[in-house]
């Protein structure tokens, strides 16, 4: 059993007139450690939002505050709910009777199941402070093995609107949850409330779709290189540099190859990436252009001029769509036409052409010169 609560300070409720109320009680009794009541209200606030943004509509709650007489919610140090002696880094549970009532995600076998008024268990034993601290915090500082109670908490709540454990192993309902580790609510537990709720279809790939507007430009000696994550269902960005590539983290947007242009030509692509698979955009192409085109000739991606560029009589340079022309800026250098030169740009794929100057003002590129 729970410590006797002192004073119930929250009620959340399930739309849905067939699910419980859910209740939560706090105080220093059975606050996790190293956090105040405030603290740990917020991150259970945080953790309803979460399930409520994620669930397409099934899930909405409402917060009152009144004295209702058992919670939910409790921290306890007793090994009885463990089933015996508690491992040190179990970091939470749910009562037996909820934990055989769970919806298994990505199963789209699994029945839909709703749990009775059950209790969320945060280790506070012994043998867990020993070794491990609470923190509500999104950074962990120095040394300590910390674990993030908001993560924690959202898992445990997880499981008390229908969720069981998801062997996807980014997910919130994954079984296990790393030290100074922050999760977030993924593809595969929007799938298990798919299955809940019937809102939504079961994702069958599950993976990110690629990222957009993804942009290469050259900015003195570096290669800049810009794109827009998916907006979810994403782990993680490789971006791929002649087929080898750099993990970014699935939020980052940008990246700067230092001194680049030394080492044209490169072939650049952005992919999205998470358990299920990768998306990747097409490639674009970084090149120096030859100082002398004597065959006809297609510019497309990234073309550095680091000379006069002269296209001989009778020879035709066609420039693509959405292709960039940058001259180096330090020596004004041009593009001397003798002979054809068409240029296929449109409003919404347009060719630029530009010195790799950062503050960019006229007179950085010489210009065109027409002779043919």
């Amino acid at each position: 059993m729970p410590p006797t609560p002192r004073q119930n300070i929250l009620r959340w409720s399930i739309s849905q007139a067939s699910r419980i109320p859910l209740f939560i009680t706090l105080d220093a009794a059975v606050l996790p450690p190293g956090l105040t009541a405030a603290q740990t209200l917020q991150d259970f606030r945080d953790s309803y939002a979460a399930w409520r943004s994620n669930g397409g509509g099934c899930f909405n709650f409402t917060e009152t505050s009144n004295g209702f007489g058992s919670c939910d919610v409790s921290f306890s140090s007793l090994a009885a709910v463990f089933g015996g002696a508690v491992p040190a880094a179990t970091i939470g549970a749910i009562t037996p009777l909820a934990a055989q009532n769970g919806v298994i995600v990505p199963d789209p076998t699994s029945s839909q199941t709703q749990f009775p008024a059950t209790q969320i268990w945060f280790n506070k034993t012994s043998q867990f402070l020993a070794n491990f601290t609470w923190t509500n915090s999104s950074t962990f500082p120095g040394t300590t093995s910390w674990f993030h109670f908001k993560s924690a908490a959202t898992h445990e709540v997880g499981h008390l609107l229908g969720l069981a454990h998801c062997s996807v192993s980014q997910a919130m309902m994954y079984a296990s949850q790393s030290a100074r580790a922050v999760k977030t609510i993924q593809q595969a537990d929007r799938d298990g409330i798919g299955l809940m709720c019937s809102i939504v279809p079961v994702c069958t790939t599950c993976a990110p779709t690629a990222p957009t507007n993804f942009q290469v430009d050259i900015v003195g000696q570096d290669v800049l290189v810009s794109w827009v994550p998916p907006a979810e269902n994403c782990s993680g960005i490789k971006l791929y540099k002649n087929g080898q590539y750099i993990s970014l983290p699935p939020t980052a947007t940008s990246y700067t190859d230092f001194g680049a242009v030394n080492s044209l030509p490169i072939e650049y692509k952005i992919g999205a990436w998470n358990f299920y698979g990768e998306n990747i955009t097409a490639p674009t192409q970084v090149i120096v252009a030859p100082s002398t085109i004597s065959s006809n000739t297609l510019w497309t991606g990234v073309i550095y001029c680091n000379s006069d560029i002269t296209v001989s009589s009778g020879v035709r340079l066609e420039i693509g769509a959405t292709t960039k022309v940058i001259f180096n800026a330090v020596n004004g250098y041009k593009l001397i036409v003798n002979g054809e030169l068409v240029v296929t740009g449109i409003p919404s794929s347009p060719v630029v052409l530009k010195s790799n100057s950062a503050t960019p003002v006229s007179g950085l590129w010489y210009g065109i010169l027409l002779y043919g």
